[in-house]
């Protein structure tokens, strides 16, 4: 295809790639390199047409989703190899939307003389591209025709940097406002700087295989830094393959804190695993989770089996001292979705734009009052406990976890530092009688 067809208004250098059919299915590996349509991922990218270039050129690319590492792939000459490949952390310059997308500029490097841009299948947007004309957030927004109001600047919020993981509930996949969902909506309502990295598929263990589990962003996310990390995830877990008996089991925490001790394949360990990398690597970040919404699908996940799960999220977090946002007792909100379904949330799964409306307002509020994180090291006694308790499938208060298995191990520890002074004691008092 000619360059030029890719155009969308030639005088303002625009390039418009907001039509996925014009790009090629396909997953490009952190070496760089491409296989097309391969079978063995669920989840292809898309990697867009040739565009001309010159070196030294700057390159806008507008609406890259936050976790991508790998955004443009660049030719020496039209067709031919791989020379290099550039990523978000080599942008001259970067800005957040508050889509949670990043609007980032590349200076053409000495021999490239075309890229493509690669963006994800299933995001809500392609990315647009500018040559030599830098794209602000507001033009972004009005190009792609979404709402531009200024967000507030009296929140607790404002000019902090979150990052938000989780599945397709996360992401947005039923919010007709692009994907935005409750990180875009917190985004644009308090100047937050979000990085949506939900995922359409994801699951918490791995019940969907290896590649298609939360953690995955947060590994990718390494070496950021973050003042929020909110977690969100377990429907997927619930619904398996959406087969009957082939959700994950929903096992129970591990008396230990190391990952070689978390049993992935369940959701209670695989959420411990999730839990551990996150505070591994943001040591000084707000670390909450968001235990969801009732979800009543019996075609894919039943009530009472969800409500398991997130029982189960409950014990985790407190063992970790995780806050939790439990919608899943949220009555006011589950009742005025349960009135309404078609309006809130139409295939009883995602909420609709309507329905990310009423969610936010309390993530935010959650979010403005969250405590920080005790320092490493620290006792379990420092710093508040997260509240653990909320209303279970029969509409009954959930007791917090037992900490029982706990205390054995700690007892267990401390009997034995006893009987073996005892026995060091001993054996130096014959050796004294000797």
């Amino acid at each position: 295809m000619p360059v030029t067809d890719v155009f969308a208004d030639t005088d303002a250098g625009i390039v418009d790639l907001n039509k996925p059919e014009r790009g090629t299915k396909c997953h490009v590996y952190d070496n760089g390199t491409v296989t097309y349509d391969a079978e063995e991922i669920t989840q292809n990218d898309i990697l867009g047409e040739d565009i001309a270039v010159t070196p030294g050129d700057t390159l806008t690319v507008a609406g890259i989703e936050g976790f991508r590492k790998t955004v443009i792939l660049c030719y020496g000459n039209e067709g031919g190899e791989l020379c290099k490949v550039m990523t978000v952390e080599q942008a001259e310059s970067s800005r957040t939307t508050y889509l949670g997308t990043l609007i980032c500029d590349f200076r053409i490097p000495a021999g490239v003389r075309y890229v493509r841009p690669l963006w994800g299948q299933l995001a809500r947007y392609a990315p647009v591209i500018t040559i030599n004309q830098p794209m602000t957030c507001e033009e972004y927004y009005t190009f792609i025709g979404v709402p531009s109001d200024a967000p507030a600047e009296a929140s607790l919020l404002y000019g902090k940097k979150a990052l938000f993981v989780g599945d397709s509930i996360c992401y947005g996949a039923c919010d007709s406002e692009g994907g935005v969902a409750w990180a875009g909506r917190i985004a644009k309502g308090t100047g937050l700087q979000s990085r949506n990295a939900g995922q359409n598929g994801y699951a918490v263990s791995t019940v969907r295989n290896k590649t298609l589990r939360i953690v995955r962003h947060i590994h990718e996310y390494e070496g950021y830094d973050f003042d929020y990390v909110i977690l969100h995830g377990g429907v997927n877990d619930a619904m398996g393959l959406m087969i009957e008996g082939t959700e994950a089991p929903i096992g129970y925490p591990s008396p230990y804190w190391e990952p070689k001790f978390f049993d992935v394949s369940t959701f209670s360990g695989a959420l411990e695993e999730l839990i551990y990398y996150t505070k591994e690597y943001f040591p000084n970040a707000k670390i909450g989770y968001i235990v969801n919404l009732p979800t009543d699908r019996p075609d894919v996940v039943k009530l009472s089996e969800l409500g398991s799960y997130m029982k189960a999220a409950r014990a985790v977090c407190n063992k970790w001292d995780v806050p939790c946002l439990d919608l899943f007792a949220e009555k006011d909100v589950i009742d005025l979705f349960a009135a309404d379904t078609q309006k809130y949330c139409q295939d009883n799964i995602h909420p609709t734009a309507e329905g990310y409306d009423v969610i936010t307002p309390i993530i935010t509020a959650w979010m403005e009052n969250m405590k920080s994180p005790r320092p490493a090291g620290s006792s379990d006694a420092a710093g508040e406990s997260a509240d653990v308790t909320g209303e279970n499938e029969n509409g009954e208060k959930d007791a917090a976890p037992s900490k029982l298995p706990f205390c054995i191990a700690a007892g267990a520890v401390a009997l034995a530092a006893v009987f073996l002074t005892a026995t060091v004691i001993i054996c130096r008092k014959r050796k004294n009688n000797i």
